[in-house]
Formats: C-alpha cells, sequence, structure tokens
C-alpha cells in the first residue's frame, strides 16, 4: 500500500491505525489476514488479523 495516495495518508497521527487485533489487552497479529477496502475506491487500505473466537 502507497501511504502517499491512500486516504490512510491524511490520519493526523498513523501510529494509531492498527491492524493487529487487540484480544484481553493484547494486540495479536494472529496467522491469518484479510484486506480491508476503501468502498468508494474500490481499494486496499489494509489487511487486518482475522481472529476466529477461538
Amino acid at each position: 500500500m502507497d501511504m502517499k495516495t491512500s486516504p490512510l495518508a491524511l490520519l493526523k497521527n498513523p501510529s494509531l491505525f492498527k491492524t493487529d487485533a487487540l484480544v484481553n489487552g493484547q494486540w495479536l497479529a494472529g496467522t491469518k489476514r484479510f484486506d480491508v477496502m476503501d468502498p468508494a475506491t474500490g481499494r486496499k487500505l489494509a489487511d487486518v488479523a482475522n481472529l476466529g473466537p477461538a
């Protein structure tokens, strides 16, 4: 992802944008991820952790 052309580039503090999952106070990356798309453009914004109920 190119942060210069992404809407995420407009974030005032990009360090607050997390793509891992917060579970029980811990950030977990998980073994699987899925894409999050910008509905306005259809472009990929990020890939995020895909965790199941376990």
